[in-house]
């Protein structure tokens, strides 16, 4: 896996709600941001293969 540095600019109320986040689950700020953009993108590459291969959300929940 390579790691990359993103430099982001954000509002300071921004960053508070993000290491109050990070504060309540018990994860560094970098950590929580890390999974979190883990987790957001999972979310997109799995609407988007849907999207390629002609399933629309009510098909993918009949699916197994």
């Amino acid at each position: 896996m390579t790691k990359v540095h993103l430099p982001v600019r954000v509002e300071k109320e921004v960053l508070d709600g993000i290491k109050k986040a990070a504060e309540q689950e018990n994860k560094t700020v970098s950590r929580y941001v890390n999974d979190t953009l883990k987790n957001h993108l999972r979310v997109l590459s799995e609407k988007c293969l849907g999207e390629v291969s002609g399933e629309t959300e009510e098909e993918e929940g009949t699916r197994g």
